[in-house]
């Protein structure tokens, strides 16, 4: 399963008015500072218990007569100084618990 896709698509939708703080989660939308393509997104999210994470969607294919993207890939990333490393499934499953408390 594409644990980096589905936390991408929960956290997209969280964020349609902006940046998120919900119980123990902090969603930053960061996709103004990065975006090469319609539809490219960057989230940062921090989580109470010691984590952060970014999650991305980045173009994998692209027309190179039309440029518009053909697929996109999703990226996890936590390799961050000062915080833990959490498997993706359970980082998942920690934040739709706490977004879902809305």
């Amino acid at each position: 399963m594409d644990y980096a896709k589905l936390l991408h698509q929960l956290v997209e939708h969280a964020c349609i008015d902006g940046d998120v703080l919900e119980g123990k989660v902090h969603i930053l939308d960061m996709s103004d500072e990065y975006p090469s393509y319609e539809g490219e997104t960057k989230y940062r999210i921090y989580h109470k218990d010691g984590y952060c994470v970014d999650i991305s969607k980045e173009p994998d294919k692209v027309n190179d007569l039309t440029d518009q993207v053909k697929t996109w890939e999703y990226h996890y990333t936590q390799e961050w100084p000062g915080f833990d490393t959490i498997d993706p499934s359970f980082f998942y499953k920690l934040v739709k618990q706490e977004l879902s408390r809305k």
